[in-house]
């Protein structure tokens, strides 16, 4: 049916302007063929007024050469294109599954690509000095764009979701924002979840003047005149979070009464990348490494707080770039924070997806 109405044009076209319509969402069971028409004018083959899309097999575009083909509002499942110049696809979908599938396939030939849905392994593979300009188009893909051979792909508004890939002298030009296909599912969105997490291990540095990891597993922070700043180290095991998302995060900390000043006082809660493992005992050693971004918090006397951290900071840990949590305020403030195997411990709390 399609084959023979294309079958009775001429191949030369004199100005002339040419359309052909199938039947609104009609099933052709054959494929779209035009080859070897010429000259000057038009040849469209399209849906009609209805706006639904009619089905082919495929489509195929060979050597034609001066005259516009234009393909309108059809759904195939691919569509190739070799020796053509003035092609325009309009509002076409292309759907076809497996490895190393093509979308739209070009040889030496310029075509418009407007708004069409492309959903394929390739969504447009321009091949051998093919030009083409590809606008708002979707879908969902492994590569979108594959250039090659000294071919151009002028992409603008939306593209293809996908990979692109050029080589031998093909380029990508211009800017577009991926897109979704019409059938693209969103993967489901993880459930927000809320775990706390104690305490495994708590000890305190102090840099001078002995230089010194203590014994005692309290969470110690400041500068205690005439002595040297205390930094405090807190691990924990976040094995249970492998491959999660840090939302947000909060710490527990109790400061206790009798040390450091009765106001509230401001400290640091930063990571720290070493050591590894906390040393034991009353041991000379050097003072934890800190590190990461760290948040500000303002903890009280005597009353179990809940402070934020940096989620960025936990996400460290649990990624393996940093081993726990540290308090630290630099040369002012002073204080002890109970740790492992006092009344209140640390506690972490982490929201995560």
């Amino acid at each position: 049916r399609l084959a023979g109405a294309l079958a009775v044009l001429p191949k030369y076209f004199d100005g002339a302007h040419v359309t052909v319509y199938i039947w609104d969402n009609a099933t052709m069971g054959e494929s779209l063929n035009i080859e070897g028409f010429y000259g000057s004018g038009s040849l469209t083959v399209r849906n009609d007024v209805s706006g639904r899309r009619p089905t082919v097999n495929d489509i195929y575009i060979g050597y034609c050469s001066g005259i516009a083909i234009n393909v309108l509002s059809m759904r195939a499942a691919k569509m190739q294109v070799v020796k053509s110049q003035n092609v325009y696809v309009q509002a076409c979908v292309f759907n076809i599954t497996g490895s190393g599938t093509n979308g739209i396939l070009t040889n030496q030939s310029d075509l418009i690509i407007d708004t069409c849905e492309i959903n394929a392994y390739h969504a447009i593979w321009a091949g051998a000095n093919s030009n083409i300009y590809a606008y708002a188009c979707t879908g969902d893909c492994t590569y979108a764009l594959v250039v090659r051979d000294g071919s151009v792909i002028r992409v603008d508004t939306t593209r293809p979701y996908g990979s692109t890939s050029t080589a031998q002298g093909g380029e990508v030009r211009g800017s577009a924002s991926e897109a979704h296909g019409s059938g693209y599912t969103p993967p489901p969105v993880p459930p927000t979840q809320t775990v706390q997490i104690a305490l495994a291990d708590s000890r305190s540095h102090r840099a001078s003047p002995d230089n010194q990891w203590y014994a005692e597993r309290l969470v110690g922070y400041g500068r205690w005149t005439p002595n040297g700043i205390w930094t405090g180290c807190m691990r924990f095991d976040l094995s249970a979070l492998a491959g999660k998302t840090v939302l947000s995060a909060r710490l527990r900390l109790l400061r206790r009464n009798g040390v450091g000043g009765s106001s509230a006082e401001t400290i640091t809660i930063q990571t720290y990348t070493s050591p590894a493992t906390l040393p034991g005992g009353n041991t000379s050693g050097n003072a934890p490494v800190r590190s990461g971004a760290g948040a500000s918090a303002t903890i009280p006397r005597g009353v179990a707080t809940w402070m934020d951290v940096n989620p960025a900071d936990v996400q460290a840990i649990l990624g393996g770039d940093a081993v726990g949590l540290c308090l630290y305020t630099g040369s002012t403030g002073y204080g002890k924070c109970d740790g492992l195997g006092d009344a209140t411990p640390p506690i972490l709390e982490v929201t995560y997806q």
